[in-house]
Parts: C-alpha cells; structure tokens; sequence
C-alpha cells in the first residue's frame, strides 16, 4: 500500500537502463560478452524494413557495471543511489526508475507519470524527481505536466536535473552517421540502429537550433525539422537505406522529428497560474570542452557529410574551427543545459566543472541536492 513519506524518483539518461531480451531472455544492454563479442542489435523496428529487431525490455538502473566475476567494476549510478539511500533510509520511498531510453520522451515520461500514480494516487505526498541527462528531459516533461494538472494536491515538490540537454547535443548528429562504440562492439549501436531510436532526435538541438555548418562557416539553412532533408542529404534512416521503401521511412521520420519538437515546445512554453510549482535545482557543467558545432563537406559522391572533429582542426578551409568546441561537461554544452523557458521561474543553476558522467557523482554536488530535498520534502504543509 502507498505510505505518506515522501517519493523520491530516479531517473537515469541515455544507455543508464539495463535492456533484456523479453520477457524473461537473458540481457543484451549491457554485459561483457554483449560488449566484447555479442552479436545482437538494439535497433528498433523500422517500417518497411527487415532489420531483424529482437523485442527488448527495461531491467532496472545500472548501479554498476561489474565484468568478470568482480574483477573490474564501474560505478554509474550505484555511488548517487547509495547515498541517498543511506541519507533517507526508510523516511522517503526511493525508486529507481529504469526505462527503455531508446524511446522518446512523451512515451517514457507517461511511463513514469503511472509510477507516480501507482505510488500516490491521490497525488499528496511530497513529491521529487532528480534526473540526469536524457532522464531530466523526462523529469521536466513530467514535473511540467504535474504543475499544471487540476487533480495534483501535493504541496512540497522537486524537480533536480542535471547534464540536461535542454537544448540537445550536436554530438548525436555525429553518432547517427558513425555510430557509437560499446567496448569493441559497433553492432548495438551502429549508425542505422541508433537511427530508428526516437531519442536519437529528441537528443539533437532543435531545429532552429544553430549547430550545423559548411566549410566556409556559412550556416547549413535547410530546415532540419523536415524528413525530406534527411532525404535529400541521405542522413539517418536513410543513410543505409538501399532499396527501401523511402515513403514509409519518410513518414516515419517525420513522426519523430515532430515529436521532438513537441518535447521541446512544450519546455519552451511559459507556465502560467501554478497553484504549487515545484523547487528546480539545474546542475550543468562548464569546465570541459564539448562538441558544439558540426562542420559539412563533400564527399566523392557529392553528398554533404559530416567532418571529424580532429579533421576540421586541421582542415586550412575550415572557418573558426575553434567554434568545434564550447564550455561544458565534455558531452553536453553549457549553453544547452540551461532551464529552459517553462522552468525557469522555478528553480536556479548549479555550476561545476565536473565531466558529465560524475555529475551526480561529487560529494558537494550530491550535498547540495541531498540539502534541498531536506528543506522541500520535509517542510510542514
């Protein structure tokens, strides 16, 4: 049964859920042998295509990353979830909330809204949602559509993001054409599987976003909100597309480029007559340098392709190729990480200089949230 104590969720970013193969298989996301030599490909189902998707399913946070029988070890989330659990105890509901981060935002984030209901069904007791990266899009969608329903009566909220890319990440425009690499595996998450996730989109600025450019430094003017820019350039879904159906592909780009600007529309629309919004605290790094912009050029087909970072540092065409990189926390610019509209009368920032991956992981940062959520949740009603 649902108690009165305040409800903690945890939210982690993209690739920070355990995936298995459903319902009960054995896990693909992520193991040693999955990472050295497995076989298997995340991709989502595409239409109009055969791309021998397996159905996979969310298996909890990784706390830590453990090879080998205990002789290497990683830790992810376990330091952040360890100490809230042992600053709280039994005095607030801690959930971990592990989810496909293959898909987009609106479908994760109604995930989590059952959570919330399932653990509160009246919607009164305290309520905090921290989340990093990718996860604290979800946070913010959530919280936002919180603030503005009729039937919330809770008092005592808390949204924490940190790494958020508020404003995404050109890093992904990057990994839709080469891939990211897990270990020695570039089967999970090569270029065309990354392609079919709808958070890869979700996870690019928005498409009047600056961040794509010519070698001259000309800004790249087609509309990237458009499937039939992808088309026309031969970018994502279609960049090993062959023979397939280009319509359908089309189509379903489009669905999620659209949904994309949805997520981001909505953050950007100012929250009027909240009756009890919730107590914001953004962390965002600024002292690593980030990827910030991507450079285009010609290949031998004519086509526009992105040019390696490393390259245009040294490429004698390439304008202002120190604009590559920006303050940030090495994979998210500041600049992005900032609130954004519908937040920003709520909360305020916390700057540091910690890399992305240990920012729930510094002992002041992991102070300050523990601090806030001492003050809110605790407070008398």
């Amino acid at each position: 049964m649902p108690g009165h104590e305040p409800l903690i969720l945890f939210v982690p970013g993209f690739k920070g859920s355990y995936l298995r193969r459903s319902p009960a298989g054995r896990r693909i996301w992520i193991t040693l042998q999955e990472a050295l030599l497995g076989s298997c490909s995340l991709g989502l189902p595409v239409p109009g295509t055969d791309t021998g998707c397996v159905e996979l399913q969310p298996d909890g946070v990784i706390e830590q990353l453990r090879m080998a029988k205990g002789l290497w070890q990683q830790d992810h989330y376990g330091s952040w979830l360890n100490r809230l659990r042992q600053h709280f105890g039994s005095s607030v509901d801690l959930v971990p909330f592990g989810y496909d981060w293959r898909q987009g935002v609106q479908g994760s984030c109604a995930q989590l809204e059952q959570v919330v209901d399932r653990h509160d069904p009246t919607s009164t007791r305290p309520l905090a949602v921290l989340g990093h990266s990718y996860g604290g899009l979800i946070a913010s969608v959530l919280m936002v559509r919180l603030a503005g329903s009729a039937k919330t009566r809770r008092k005592q909220a808390v949204l924490v993001t940190a790494g958020t890319p508020f404003l995404g990440v050109p890093s992904m425009f990057r990994s839709l054409d080469l891939g990211m690499v897990t270990g020695r595996n570039r089967r999970l998450l090569a270029a065309r599987v990354l392609a079919s996730f709808p958070a890869s989109y979700q996870l690019l600025p928005p498409s009047d976003h600056p961040y794509l450019y010519l070698r001259d430094g000309t800004l790249f003017a087609d509309p990237l909100g458009d499937a039939a820019t992808w088309l026309e350039h031969q970018w994502g879904l279609f960049n090993t597309s062959g023979g397939r159906d280009s319509h359908a592909l089309l189509a379903h780009l489009q669905h999620m480029l659209d949904s994309a600007s949805g997520v981001y529309a909505l953050l950007q629309t100012p929250q009027h007559a909240v009756q009890a919004p919730p107590v914001v605290l953004n962390i965002y790094g600024r002292g690593q340098p980030t990827p910030a912009r991507v450079y285009l050029g010609e290949n031998g087909a004519g086509q526009l392709r992105q040019i390696k970072s490393r390259d245009a540092l040294k490429d004698p065409e390439i304008a202002l190729p120190q604009l590559l990189y920006a303050p940030g926390d090495g994979t998210v610019p500041a600049e992005s990480a900032q609130l954004p509209v519908a937040l920003q009368a709520w909360g305020q920032g916390m700057e540091t200089t910690a890399v992305h991956a240990a920012l729930l992981q510094q002992e002041h940062i992991q102070g300050e949230v523990l601090a806030l959520l001492d003050r809110t949740l605790f407070a008398a009603g």
